[in-house]
């Protein structure tokens, strides 16, 4: 971040009638800097530091041994936490893979037009197995 006073100095050579490379080189910043300053791109107010107690906001948790690794650590143990949650993230894709792999046809219908389905869909793998076998026999 620029300091205030340079972006004052910025503007004030740029009213002048200066170039942004010669502003640039006198002032020390990059022209990239001075152009962002001409253009009212650039942020003339800095951004206010974070304060030591939101910077340290975890040093509020107490500390002690977690009961699932066994580590000392700020309670909860973050990486447990994160574990926890992969582990149940890779269960619900496994349930919704295994749910895919028991019901071949992954396709919603009910009654009369599920049972038409899963006629015209095992006539074709019939047909499909057949012309298998056929062209094996021919070689």
């Amino acid at each position: 971040m620029v300091p205030e006073a340079t972006v004052k100095q910025v503007v004030e050579l740029l009213q002048v009638g200066m170039s942004q490379r010669e502003i640039s080189a006198l002032v020390g910043v990059s022209r990239s800097t001075v152009q962002s300053i001409a253009c009212g791109r650039h942020r003339h107010v800095q951004r206010p530091r974070a304060t030591p107690t939101q910077a340290l906001r975890c040093r509020d948790r107490p500390v002690g041994r977690c009961g699932n690794c066994g580590h000392m650590v700020r309670l909860p143990c973050l990486i447990c936490h994160l574990r926890r949650l992969l582990k149940d993230d890779l269960r619900q894709k496994r349930q919704r893979l295994q749910s895919a792999a028991t019901d071949p046809l992954q396709i919603e219908l009910r009654g009369h037009d599920r049972e038409r389905y899963e006629r015209i869909h095992a006539r074709k793998v019939h047909a499909t197995m057949h012309r298998c076998h056929r062209r094996g026999g021919d070689e």
